[in-house]
């Protein structure tokens, strides 16, 4: 399904990485209003079990793609300048969609596919696009400063 293994741009000690990962028909990108649930009683707070699942699904897709050659040099970059991401959603869900409120479950996928602590992004990009057909997708751009 992340088929797109659409490239990287080297240029001195940046790199620049670029990637379609196109979710399966049946899954949407999940809100930060969702990313935890509280437990029986209220007192414990958990990850919903949805988000962890599309957090999975992204990682795998990821393996098919330029992002995740990062991981074989991630002890060499010294900042994720930056991540830019176009969130192409459904059009029946489009006007309904707060494009701040997809950030977050992708950045954790993300950090995880590249092997660099979200903590080093220093800036992140989002806007949101209707997709051209019935799937939820992101188009993803890391821009990384290798350590001199």
């Amino acid at each position: 399904m992340s088929d797109y293994r659409i490239g990287v741009r080297v240029i001195d000690n940046r790199r620049e990485y670029h990637a379609l990962i196109r979710l399966p028909p049946d899954m949407t990108i999940p809100s930060t209003n969702q990313l935890y649930l509280l437990g029986r009683g209220g007192k414990h707070v958990y990850k919903n079990p949805e988000v962890v699942t599309f957090q999975n699904t992204v990682i795998q897709l990821c393996t098919d793609t330029s992002l995740f050659d990062i991981r074989r040099i991630a002890s060499d970059v010294s900042i994720v300048d930056l991540v830019d991401v176009t969130f192409l959603l459904k059009e029946r869900f489009y006007d309904r969609r707060d494009v701040t409120n997809l950030v977050k479950a992708l950045e954790d996928a993300i950090a995880r596919v590249i092997g660099v602590d979200d903590c080093r992004t220093k800036k992140f990009l989002a806007q949101k696009a209707i997709s051209p057909a019935d799937y939820e997708a992101m188009l993803v751009t890391v821009k990384l400063t290798m350590k001199s």
